[in-house]
């Protein structure tokens, strides 16, 4: 491989060596290639629960990992259980400054920009907690009577911290609305005025959890989201969704599949000039069984097509830091691999594995997110 490069960075994965293995999380360091180079000895200090694969029910799997802004912690989410905590200059888990949360569960929905704030949810409402103060305020505007017989459904922050962006699922409230409704709105500041951008009846909708992401350049956000024609389930689609933050206005950048529920959330470039999604290419039992990454050009409108797996499931799609690779996992029955494209696509390897199937993981700038 030739010389040791002088810097080195650092991909955190759930290792799972064999079918009802432990899982542990550790790190291996690559470089900008995306090539592997060694397996470090640090772990996380997370208790991850060994899977039941292929049963009813798979249990407490992890689902997502959310690295703050600045490197410094990550959030784990798991099913059934909720968010945990972790500290990565120590590796070890920490408690939630916030009360009732060291044993109660709570939900992540957003790292502000400032990389040490942090947005969830728990017993006591809708929380931004402070992890170097170990401080925490409750955003009560989401409990205003506008928000009455609503579900905060997704919120994030544009990289600034001008603007939140967020999606809540209305029921219906008798004398006041009929019908189920999916809103798209946006605030200019924490307690500002909250404006809609879309809004959709809710019955025919579904947005993917996490796909509310905004671009680097600040103004723009993107969403996927399934809609099926009223008594048409069958002619259903998954799209990708943009809105302008500034002009108020929305639209569709293309479809990623249709029939069942779609679960990856698309992902934009460090430079914030491309978007890579995974679109569905084949379904077994009711569920997305194949797929391949695609990339949009959201000025020109334009997409192409990066890999070309015949019967491969993708998940947890990931950019290099330097926006120059695309990392992502590889299914293989009860195990998975971690794997680098280049964006031209004739460059395709594993780089970190075994692990568990969908196993999300995350790309550090420099070795040890430091």
């Amino acid at each position: 491989m030739g010389a040791r490069p002088a810097v080195l960075q650092t991909i955190w994965f759930p290792y799972y060596p064999a079918p009802g293995s432990e899982p542990q999380m550790r790190a291996v360091s690559v470089d900008q290639q995306g090539r592997q180079w060694e397996q470090l000895d640090s772990r996380l200090d997370l208790a991850l629960p060994v899977p039941n694969v292929g049963g009813q029910d798979p249990g407490p799997l992890l689902l997502d990992l959310h690295l703050s802004p600045n490197g410094r912690w990550l959030v784990a989410d798991f099913a059934y259980t909720g968010s945990r905590l972790v500290d990565l200059s120590s590796t070890e888990e920490i408690r939630l400054p916030a009360p009732g949360t060291a044993s109660d569960q709570w939900h992540f929905y957003a790292w502000h920009p400032d990389g040490q704030r942090i947005l969830v949810s728990a017993e006591e409402g809708l929380l931004s907690s402070d992890l170097t103060s170990q401080k925490y305020k409750v955003l009560d505007y989401y409990f205003s009577p506008e928000f009455e017989h609503a579900q905060v459904h997704e919120i994030a922050y544009s990289p600034d911290g001008r603007w939140l962006a967020d999606v809540v699922v209305y029921s219906p409230v008798y004398e006041v609305r009929e019908n189920w409704r999916v809103e798209i709105g946006l605030r200019e500041g924490e307690g500002q005025e909250r404006k809609p951008i879309l809004q959709m009846p809710a019955l025919a909708v579904n947005v993917t959890n996490g796909s509310l992401r905004w671009s680097p350049r600040e103004h723009e956000f993107i969403w996927a989201m399934y809609i099926a024609p009223e008594n048409s389930s069958s002619e259903a689609q998954v799209q990708l969704w943009a809105a302008d933050a500034t002009r108020g206005e929305s639209e569709t950048l293309g479809t990623l599949g249709g029939v069942v529920e779609y679960i990856h959330p698309a992902v934009w470039s460090p430079d914030g000039r491309y978007i890579a999604a995974l679109k569905i290419e084949g379904v077994q039992d009711g569920k997305d069984s194949a797929n391949n990454i695609y990339v949009f050009d959201p000025e020109s409108g334009t997409e192409r097509q990066i890999t070309h797996f015949v019967d491969w499931r993708l998940s947890h799609l990931t950019w290099s830091p330097d926006g120059q690779w695309l990392a992502f996992t590889v299914s293989r029955g009860e195990y998975g691999e971690i794997w680098v494209t280049s964006l031209d696509g004739t460059q395709q390897y594993p780089i970190a594995g075994p692990t568990l199937p969908d196993a999300p993981f995350v790309w550090l700038p420099a070795e040890g997110g430091n």
